[in-house]
């Protein structure tokens, strides 16, 4: 609709390095993660890379604004930021967030662009924008997230130990364990809704993403059910994950993005 350029991840494997939804299947991806030797990380792009992505760009459009995934959950903002060094009309701002929030962010600065917003209004709305997005997930283990050196080995022990199930948020522009859920999946996702919508007049009810990592159409139902008996949002919108964010989080990991009111 908004004609948003996306530049891609990369998903290594053992087998070689494969940009994000456009060169790998989600079809095998899990089951291979599960092996013992299935090692699975997500790689941003290279300078040289993002150089060729702005250039494009610029061919057809006067100015770039480009936002990224939250400054501290990899380095795709640093990576950016130096590849727009060398350009006078690129301009790359810090979504806060990732995943759905990104995204929030993203068709926040869509909809000003077409108000005919002046980019550097559009820069500086942003900035305050990701202040007012929620973004939170649970995942149903904390091995990936662990293994790919997202968190401490005592966090990880611990959830290990307990069997729980580690919950995430972001703070300060970093993905970090806030808290745990224990028991089975389907009760974990009903009380992790609860806590994070129980704030009704805080939360904006014009639309929420839900991402998933590979729940049935069953799971699904019952997950935007319990989302809907909190807060009836306008739009539920349920979004697959991409496999930069399964490969760290598995199976069974769910999401939730939403704007908070001011």
């Amino acid at each position: 609709k908004y004609d948003i350029k996306v530049i891609y991840f990369y998903i290594k494997t053992k087998k070689g390095r494969f940009a994000d939804t456009k060169e790998i299947s989600s079809d095998n991806l899990m089951e291979y993660m599960e092996e013992e030797n299935g090692i699975v990380s997500a790689n941003s792009v290279s300078v040289e890379e993002y150089e060729e992505f702005f250039a494009e760009i610029l061919t057809r459009a006067e100015h770039v604004v480009h936002i990224s995934t939250a400054k501290y959950a990899g380095k795709s903002y640093e990576v950016a930021v130096t590849a727009a060094k060398g350009f006078d009309h690129v301009q790359v701002i810090d979504s806060g967030h990732i995943s759905c929030g990104q995204g929030l962010v993203v068709l926040y600065a869509a909809k000003l662009m077409m108000e005919g917003c002046s980019r550097e209004k559009i820069g500086a709305e942003i900035e305050k924008c990701a202040e007012q997005i929620g973004t939170c997930f649970i995942m149903p283990n904390i091995r990936f997230f662990y293994r790919n050196g997202y968190t401490d080995k005592v966090t990880a022990q611990l959830c290990n130990i307990l069997g729980a199930h580690p919950v995430l948020t972001i703070s300060q522009r970093k993905l970090v364990v806030t808290g745990i859920r224990i028991g089975n999946m389907e009760n974990s996702w009903k009380r992790f809704i609860r806590c994070h919508l129980r704030n009704k007049n805080k939360i904006c009810k014009d639309i929420i993403f839900i991402t998933y990592v590979g729940c049935t159409v069953k799971q699904l139902e019952l997950i935007k059910e319990e989302v809907l008996k909190c807060i009836p949002f306008e739009k539920v919108i349920l979004q697959k994950s991409c496999f930069s964010t399964a490969c760290n989080s598995g199976q069974l990991t769910i999401g939730l993005s939403y704007y908070k009111l001011k």
